[in-house]
């Protein structure tokens, strides 16, 4: 089972892959210039909402994966001993 530790380094490296330039930051920083920095803002809740709702819903199908499986729960569990 992960522990605190790996959980931390999880969470980190998720959120350097969010900050980190791509698609998402080219909207944003357009939106803004293009229509001021309040649209800006409501572009990046946007980004952040919608990464929201991916994350949860990936949590989500690879849990009822692994209820439904008991072959991808042994494997998953397998690969974090």
């Amino acid at each position: 089972m992960p522990g605190l530790h790996e959980f931390l380094l999880f969470v980190g490296a998720g959120l350097l892959l969010n900050i980190t330039p791509g698609a998402d930051m080219l909207f944003v920083v357009s939106n803004a210039g293009r229509h001021g920095l309040a649209r800006g803002i409501v572009a990046a809740w946007g980004v952040f909402a919608g990464t929201l709702v991916h994350i949860t819903l990936a949590v989500v199908g690879l849990s009822a994966l692994l209820a439904a499986s008991a072959t991808a729960f042994a494997l998953v569990k397998s690969l974090f001993q």
